[in-house]
């Protein structure tokens, strides 16, 4: 378990951010002083009707304890076939990701799906694969950028962070939008640090888009994703997802309203060229 999970409670950690804007709905549910119980967070997944990749009704059970007699099926498998999402009471990582479920349903039950869907090559080869890996590398540090200017989706696959974030900022607060997906990188915005990187997923939007109610964007990118993930061929790799320094985000830190933030080419890094696997940009 990580440093952060173990973090004390603090029912207003998404108050202020906008790495948490996401979340902030769901978490307005849990606002008591201590932390959310099992039953508390089941209630309002019951409430919410959410289903598992394999469709069953979603419901936190504690951590499978393996033993012998009764061997480990797998969480994803576990997941899919019953609906039961492990959840460590107190902690951090599990307590996020029961909100990204909240936030983002329909994905992260087609990330289930797609991670039940590959355990059988994974068996055949005794290794986890390109695919399995790109998939987790979403589910726990993924970031979904959407842009109504296409130009400014090539300057991040071409690592241009200072064009993008310094020289267009103001064309990025105008068309592109962020929104963290990851549960890890949500557990790494509880203390936000230089070198914290998404993986990004890149959506194209119309303009009007970013006009919308904030709840009425996450549903779009919800379905969006869902569909995506359901679909042949994608995130196979990840190679497919673009890496994205979150503290260059305009406005994400005070510190980045300095040109000079953006010359730290440890965080900012050059990086590699667009991938081969073919362009992740898609319309939302």
């Amino acid at each position: 378990m990580s440093r952060l999970s173990s973090l004390p409670w603090d029912p207003r950690f998404f108050v202020g951010s906008p790495l948490f804007l996401p979340l902030a709905a769901s978490s307005g549910h849990f606002s008591s002083a201590a932390w959310p119980t099992r039953d508390e967070l089941n209630q309002v997944v019951a409430h919410q009707a959410l289903v598992s990749g394999g469709n069953r009704p979603l419901h936190l059970v504690p951590p499978h304890q393996p033993s012998r007699s009764a061997p480990h099926p797998g969480f994803e498998a576990k997941l899919f076939d019953s609906g039961a999402l492990q959840f460590r009471p107190n902690n951090w990582h599990d307590f996020l990701n029961t909100l990204v479920w909240l936030t983002f349903p329909k994905a992260k039950a087609a990330l289930n799906r797609r991670h039940y869907a590959a355990q059988p090559a994974q068996r055949q080869s005794r290794k986890r694969g390109a695919e399995r890996d790109a998939l987790t590398l979403f589910d726990e540090s993924g970031i979904v950028v959407a842009s109504s200017d296409a130009s400014l989706l090539a300057l991040l696959r071409e690592f241009k962070w200072k064009d993008l974030f310094w020289r267009e900022r103001n064309k990025v607060i105008a068309c592109m939008r962020f929104y963290l997906f990851g549960h890890g990188l949500y557990e790494q915005a509880l203390q936000p640090f230089i070198g914290m990187t998404g993986k990004a997923v890149l959506l194209t939007i119309d303009r009007e888009f970013t006009c919308r109610p904030l709840a009425h964007q996450l549903a779009a990118l919800d379905e969006r994703l869902a569909d995506d993930l359901s679909a042949l061929g994608k995130l196979v790799h990840p190679r497919e997802l673009s890496p994205l320094p979150v503290l260059g985000i305009p406005g994400w830190t005070a510190n980045n309203s300095e040109e000079s933030y953006y010359d730290n080419v440890d965080y900012f890094r050059p990086g590699r060229q667009h991938s081969a696997h073919g362009d992740s940009t898609k319309r939302a």
